[in-house]
């Protein structure tokens, strides 16, 4: 009820929403239940469904640190500050992003199921915050592993990062492809 109240009310304002994983299941999280990094989110389409809960589809805007959880009129309330975006990437990064993009156009053949307008976007992504941003939401990663990307503040290390884990992705991909075939 308390998420619903904060989407309702994002609703009538700017339609922005701040988004943390949580760590646990917990119905009525406490802050200390939530992952210290987000997601600034954009609102939009909201779809109401017959059990009376939300789907709502939200575009990620940036990252940004959670300052403070408080409690308002019934749902939490949170202070943050936005993680800038790097500007043009150096060398190495671009060489990197290169080689992610490679990874990743390797690993769309390996599984077959990535729609080509995902692949047009991660093959345009000119910086290193929204490559990283595309793929990690369409690789099957445990949270605790996306969250290792939302959290690192280094975008060098997060692009090594996400290139040997989309690497052993690959492999694994290939590996039960063989035992299968």
């Amino acid at each position: 009820p308390a998420t619903i109240k904060a989407i309702e009310q994002a609703m009538e304002g700017d339609k922005n929403l701040f988004l943390a994983f949580q760590k646990n299941k917990n119905e009525n999280p406490t802050p200390e239940d939530l992952y210290p990094v987000g997601t600034i989110a954009h609102i939009l389409q909201i779809l109401k469904l017959p059990d009376g809960s939300l789907r709502v589809l939200v575009e990620g805007r940036m990252r940004a640190d959670l300052v403070k959880v408080f409690q308002k009129n019934e749902m939490a309330v949170v202070n943050y500050k936005p993680i800038a975006e790097a500007g043009a990437p150096t060398k190495v990064e671009a060489s990197l992003m290169a080689t992610i993009k490679n990874s990743f156009k390797e690993h769309t053949k390996l599984i077959k199921k990535v729609p080509g307008e995902i692949l047009a976007n991660i093959e345009k992504a000119e910086n290193p915050d929204r490559l990283i941003s595309l793929i990690c939401t369409n690789l099957k990663l445990p949270v605790e592993k996306k969250m290792e990307f939302l959290t690192a503040k280094d975008n060098k290390i997060r692009l090594e990062n996400l290139a040997v884990s989309l690497e052993m992705e690959n492999e694994v991909i290939t590996l039960k492809n063989s035992i299968n075939g």
